[in-house]
This record gives structure tokens, sequence and C-alpha cells, in this order.
């Protein structure tokens, strides 16, 4: 497995959950306090420039999870679309993934992706929204790309109903090469994920005592309206005020303790939570970072991971992601599609089989039937080293003596067996 975009890649541990044999190899992500918990998961760093990833580095590959970055289409941010550099990146990645002829790629982004939206007026110039023209490139690659129970290509799935405490709902795209597809004869048995019976409740994550600064103080409760109502997915909303979602340190909107919880953003904003203290007390909290890692499915046995990583820092690792629960459903579908005999086939098939890729440090991409590339200065300061970048260095020297080691003193390796 490639992991693009990865975050720290809660796609892929969802994923490995339900497909055990997926072993990523590789991936690209340039959020720094992401970058070491990827490094921490899998033991390699992963590319930190996206464009600067070889092709040839997916040519053993047999499945690519990516979660392009959704900043130019969410609604927390501008929604500027493809008009944004950022948002160019869903539609523009696919070409590398079937030149290379990856037989599965697993495509996951905001539903506003489907839309054109009123400030692209890139998309709008096509008259295709960012997903039909994803689409449009993977069935004239020879991909097959099932529809959901809408007729549209993909599906929307909410992590309420994979057994998640978060209502977070993403467009998830699932892309077969033809052939595989036929000899898997996909059409007798592919189905979307069902929903789920889920009666968790947010309560389940909080961790005590909480701290004075995530309780909101009592001016901060002023101008809320109550505006009591309850979702199809069990959020029940209790009070809010103005349009938007507020700032993170100060949401405008209040949710029950006893409901599910509301997508958390990158930037931490939970929400306010209203709850009980100890004492009987209704009072309003947000969720601290390691809080909002248990709400996208990380285990209490498993925070250790985010030691020596700053609030801030373990929120935007964890708020670009996805709920582990969306990828274990994604990942019983795409286990039905491995099939070693035919991708080994395939890869014998080709008349170059890469070996190793090696990424070494200092700017340099080499192979042993490849000729060494070096890349240039602005390149280097872009990514294929991340030793130069100060907030990571700050993040290591945090980490001190732990296995990750020295900051540029390791050589990382893409294992393409």
């Amino acid at each position: 497995v490639f992991a693009s975009f990865s975050g720290m890649d809660l796609l892929g541990k969802g994923i490995k959950k339900q497909f055990p044999e997926s072993q990523c190899i590789g991936g690209s992500e340039i959020n720094s306090s992401a970058r070491v918990l990827f490094e921490r998961e899998h033991g390699f760093a992963p590319f930190r420039d996206h464009r600067l990833v070889p092709r040839y580095a997916y040519e053993k590959v047999f499945l690519v999870t990516t979660g392009a970055p959704c900043v130019a289409f969410s609604r927390a941010g501008k929604q500027k679309g493809q008009t944004d550099a950022r948002g160019c990146h869903y539609v523009d990645q696919v070409d590398a993934y079937t030149q290379a002829g990856v037989p599965v790629i697993l495509f996951e982004q905001v539903p506003e992706a489907r839309r054109i939206l009123s400030s692209d007026w890139k998309a709008g110039g096509k008259g295709k929204s960012p997903q039909q023209q994803l689409v449009e490139k993977l069935e004239a690659s020879g991909y097959k790309v099932p529809v959901g129970p809408d007729g549209n290509a993909g599906i929307l799935l909410n992590s309420a109903h994979c057994g998640s405490v978060l209502d977070r709902t993403r467009l998830f795209t699932i892309a077969v090469k033809q052939e595989l597809w036929d000899d898997k004869q996909a059409n007798t048995w592919f189905k979307w994920p069902d929903k789920t019976n889920n009666k968790r409740s947010i309560k389940e994550i909080f961790r005590e005592p909480v701290e004075e600064q995530r309780l909101a103080k009592e001016h901060t409760k002023r101008d809320f309206e109550e505006r009591l109502w309850k979702t199809e997915t069990g959020v029940q909303y209790l009070k809010s005020k103005d349009e938007g979602l507020g700032d993170w340190f100060n949401p405008n909107t209040v949710i029950s303790e006893h409901g599910k919880g509301v997508s958390i953003t990158a930037m931490g904003n939970s929400r306010w939570i209203q709850f009980k203290d100890v004492d009987g007390v209704k009072q309003w909290r947000r969720l601290s970072g390691v809080e909002t890692a248990k709400a996208f499915g990380i285990r209490e046995e498993e925070l250790s991971q985010f030691q020596h990583l700053t609030d801030n820092e373990i929120h935007a690792a964890v708020g670009n992601g996805v709920c582990i629960e969306m990828g274990e459903a994604m990942g019983q579908i795409l286990r039905k599609f491995w099939d070693p005999d035919w991708f080994y086939s395939q890869l014998k098939s080709r008349e170059k089989i890469q070996e190793d890729v090696c990424c070494l440090q200092g700017g340099v991409i080499s192979t042993v039937n490849e000729p060494v590339e070096k890349a240039g200065k602005d390149d280097y300061e872009e990514g294929i080293s991340w030793a130069t970048q100060d907030d990571e260095e700050q993040i290591q020297r945090r980490v001190m003596k732990m296995h990750t080691g020295g900051v540029g003193e390791k050589t990382h390796f893409l294992r393409c067996s």
C-alpha cells in the first residue's frame, strides 16, 4: 500500500484491521506532526511533498489510498475548489497512479467535491465538478468506478454509521482496474458498507479531570439561543449562535454529551459539549487532542504515540484524517480484491521491474535500475528531505533519545516486495 496525502494514516490503520495482508511501504504528507506520527507507526518517514514522489514508487503497489487536501472544498475553508492550488491535487494525482498500473485506488474527500462551488471558476469553466473530472480520468484509463446508492460514483459514508462516536461524512471512491474487476467477478458481489446500529456517545472518550482551559467561562456563554434538535446519526444539538463553526477556542455550537460528537476540525474545533461534572453541575467543555484521537478510533493504550506533541499538533495530525472505523469498512471491501497470484502475474508481465526504491537524505533519489537524480535546492527545501524543516526539528528535539533517532541521520526505504 502507498498512502498518499496520508496524514498519520488513520485510514490505513483501519484498513489493516480488516485487510491484514496490507502493508504500507510508502507515503506522502506535508504536516509536521502527522509525519512524526506516520514514522512512529510505520518506521519510516513519508515524502514531504507529494509532487516529488517518483512515479516508479507506485509500480509494485497493489493499493493506493489517498486523502488529497480538502481545505479547498470544505466549508471549514474558503471553498475555492480547483481555483485554490490545493484543490487541484484531487484530480491531478490520478495520472501517476494509472500510468503505474496500480490495480486498486481508494480516494477520500469531503462531499463538496461532488459540486461545482460558486468560487471555483476552473471547475465552472469546465462545467464539471472535481469528482466528475476524477471519474472521467479513471474510466478513460481502464478503471471500473462503482456507483453508490444515489447513482453517482463513490459513496457518501458517515462515520457514525460505521460504529464511530463522531458524525463525520466523507466521500469515498474506489477505482479498480477493469481486468481485475472482471477476474474477481465483482459485478456479482460488490456492495458498499451497510449502515450499522450505533448507540455510542461522545461521552465515552472523555478523560478526567477536565483541564480548566477547556471549560467555557460564563461570559462565553452569552448570546447562545436554545435550538434543540437531534440528527439521524445521533448528534444532540442544544444551543447555537451566529453562522459557521465559530473559533476553535470559542465554538458557536453546543451539543450534548449523550449524543454523537460532530466532525472535529484540524484546528481542534470540537464545539462545546455540555456535560455534568462530579458535583452534578452542567458545564461546557472542548475536547483535548488525545480525546479527539480517541474519538477518531485510537484506543486508550495507543495514546503513548502522541508523547512530546502539543495539543495543537495532535489536533492537526488527527483532524485531517478519517475515523478508523471508516477505514475498517473500506478494508472489508478492498480485501476481496486481493489476489496475490493475479497481482504477481501482472508484475512479471511488465517489461521493467523496479527493485528497492531508496530515498536518501540530502535529496538524492536512486534505484538499482535507474540513474541517480539530484534534486535542486528548491526541491530539497520543499521536501525530499525534511531535515531542514524547523518545526519538525522542534518535535524531534522533544523526542530526544526515542527509537526514531536524530533528524537527518536515517536512510528511508520504500520496500517493493
